[in-house]
């Protein structure tokens, strides 16, 4: 075998390396700012009763004395622009595998905006429920 040839696919798989570790880390910090209590721009309180909590596993909406609780997230990096997308916004479907269909997507840099978190009903009836498409959201600081 060629030892340029040899020489070029080292230094191709280095790359290829470096940038699947560089994405898997800026994904770990995605998911990190997503963590916490979510309120309308607008509210600014941390008792709101309008807000979206988020956990590791599981979300909680709550609007004004009516909460519910969702899980089975999926992270979409791209999904904003597809797959070279290089933007901030960062879309997370809930009751993603239910056999009824998604509930909604929080979209977190919404608009390439960073700190603003937006709601997509997909499940209409939620919307009723939880009327906050109309709102932006941003993190709450305890």
């Amino acid at each position: 075998m060629n030892k340029h040839f040899i020489f070029v696919v080292i230094i191709l798989l280095s790359v290829i390396s470096f940038n699947i570790a560089n994405a898997t880390e800026v994904n770990k910090t995605a998911k990190n700012d997503m963590e916490g209590i979510w309120v309308p721009q607008n509210v600014k309180s941390c008792n709101s009763g309008e807000k979206i909590e988020i956990f590791k596993e599981h979300l909680i909406v709550h609007y004004k004395s009516d909460s519910a609780r969702f899980g089975d997230f999926d992270i979409c990096y791209s999904c904003p622009g597809g797959v070279g997308y290089n933007g901030i916004e960062v879309w997370l479907t809930s009751n993603f595998n239910n056999p009824n269909g998604a509930s909604f997507t929080l979209r977190f840099n919404d608009g390439e905006r960073k700190g603003i978190m937006a709601i997509y009903f997909i499940d209409e009836n939620l919307a009723k429920r939880f009327p906050f498409e109309k709102y932006k959201f941003v993190k709450c600081k305890k």
